[in-house]
């Protein structure tokens, strides 16, 4: 029975894998519109230190001004703040939800927030100079971009020109991709949980069998 119990285990364990594996690489980040332009020599942001985030997967030379940011395919988005220089009450929003950095020069780094988007096109999302009035949105040339060299994540930049600084660092927020598995992969999946579930109470019954005839 202990044998039968870690090879349901197993066999669990390999279709999440399964499933996780089919959706993995379907999802990316990419950008329409907007200009290449230089990252300001001043970009200087006080940066989060975080084993998750890689910041070498961009160039920080360069980025998308104006540009929209695109999701290929449903997943779930992860916001995170990861880097700023303004002492304003800055504020990112996307999905109902936001984050905001401290008005009195400190920067609550590392605050995140996820929400799932249903489908495919340009993910909603803006900043808020001061935390209020404006909201420069996706394709704001107060907005910068830099998609990550897998793709998979990006760094939005956000200039709000107080003293008319022009260097993209006030703040900046990092978004992350999780695909959601297709619907055909979830039927597969649950196809092979049905199957492993016949397949146990075969096994099950040709114990007893045995036992049966043991006595």
């Amino acid at each position: 029975m202990q044998r039968l119990r870690s090879i349901a285990r197993a066999a669990a364990l390999s279709l999440g894998l399964a499933v996780s594996m089919a959706g993995a690489g379907a999802q990316t980040l990419g950008a329409s519109g907007g200009v290449s332009a230089a990252l300001d020599a001043d970009f200087n942001p006080s940066w989060w230190s975080d084993a998750s985030f890689d910041l070498g997967q961009f160039d920080l030379d360069s980025m998308w001004q104006g540009a929209s940011l695109l999701l290929s395919g449903p997943a779930s988005l992860s916001f995170s703040f990861v880097g700023g220089e303004s002492t304003y009450n800055n504020a990112f929003l996307a999905g109902g939800q936001r984050i905001d950095s401290l008005g009195d020069g400190g920067l609550t780094l590392g605050e995140s927030f996820t929400y799932a988007q249903a489908s495919a096109g340009s993910v909603d999302f803006g900043f808020l100079s001061n935390g209020w009035g404006t909201l420069f949105a996706s394709g704001s040339l107060r907005v910068g971009l830099l998609l990550a060299a897998d793709q998979r994540s990006a760094l939005l930049v956000f200039n709000d020109a107080y003293l008319g600084d022009v260097d993209f660092d006030d703040m900046v927020i990092h978004v992350a991709i999780t695909p959601v598995p297709e619907p055909e992969t979830l039927l597969m999946w649950a196809a092979g949980l049905v199957g492993l579930g016949g397949w146990l109470r075969r096994r099950r019954g040709q114990h007893r069998a045995v036992r049966a005839l043991a006595v």
